[in-house]
């Protein structure tokens, strides 16, 4: 939702297990060196920041991600519990644009914990249209 309650986008279908997260804020270079990383390491936030600003979006606020395909579990003390996601290949979700939009996705360069099995993997994303002849624009007359 837009900060003024406007959808941007909805949530169509999932042939995964249906295990998502939106409690664990987007990694990045903070999140690395608590982990004990010295020196660089790929994150959400950089992905995120890098391809804004190559669209000429060079300052942005990160957002809350939708972080899908991830096991975050909340224990009675409070704390996350971080699991590896029950999705397999071929696995998927179904999202559609409410609003004009830029969606970046990132594969979650986690690395360090059992999210990803400590092997990050690539993503793949097909950009689908569900436009018809009847939903279609009526070009101009010549």
């Amino acid at each position: 939702m837009t900060n003024r309650r406007r959808p941007i986008l909805r949530f169509e279908a999932d042939d995964s297990p249906g295990v998502h997260d939106m409690l664990c804020a987007a990694c990045d270079p903070t999140r690395y060196r608590l982990l004990g990383v010295d020196g660089w390491h790929p994150s959400c936030q950089e992905n995120l920041q890098r391809t804004m600003a190559a669209l000429g979006h060079g300052t942005i606020e990160v957002p809350q991600p939708i972080n899908l395909f991830m096991a975050v579990g909340v224990q009675a003390d409070g704390a996350f519990t971080w699991s590896a996601a029950p999705t397999g290949a071929g696995d998927g979700v179904v999202v559609r644009a409410e609003l004009d939009c830029i969606v970046v996705a990132s594969a979650c360069p986690q690395d360090l914990n059992e999210i990803n099995h400590y092997r990050p993997t690539p993503i793949g994303i097909e950009l689908l249209s569900n436009a018809s002849p009847l939903s279609s624009p009526t070009p101009p007359s010549p």
